[in-house]
């Protein structure tokens, strides 16, 4: 959490392709600290993920929430970004994709 009250944690899911722009930067595997340096709401968050390509080994999903009481999980499922927010008093985010469950959960045990 920065200091502005923006969150994040990530849930590892099963393999899938990232998508790849050849006119964007790429950003580090631990790409959750230059977000939290930059931004300070959810909907920042999103729009700085946007500008990057993401790790093409990467293969969780990630959430974010702010001091607003926002939240979304942000998936890259059939290489694109999918963003899913918070609808209701809260969000949950497991092994799972939302966007995409019939994949089935990583294997934690």
């Amino acid at each position: 959490m920065n200091k502005k009250g923006l969150f994040y944690d990530g849930a590892i899911c099963p393999a899938v392709t990232i998508p790849f722009d050849g006119e964007k930067e790429s950003l580090a595997a631990d790409f959750g600290e230059p977000v939290l340096s930059k931004c300070a709401t959810v909907d920042e968050a999103i729009a700085f993920l946007e500008k990057y390509n993401i790790p093409h080994s990467f293969s969780d999903h990630i959430m974010f929430a702010d001091a607003g009481g926002n939240s979304a999980v942000v998936e890259w499922i059939d290489n694109e970004m999918v963003v899913r927010y918070k609808r209701g008093a809260y969000q949950v985010a497991t092994n799972f994709f939302l966007s995409k469950p019939e994949r089935g959960g990583y294997p934690c045990g």
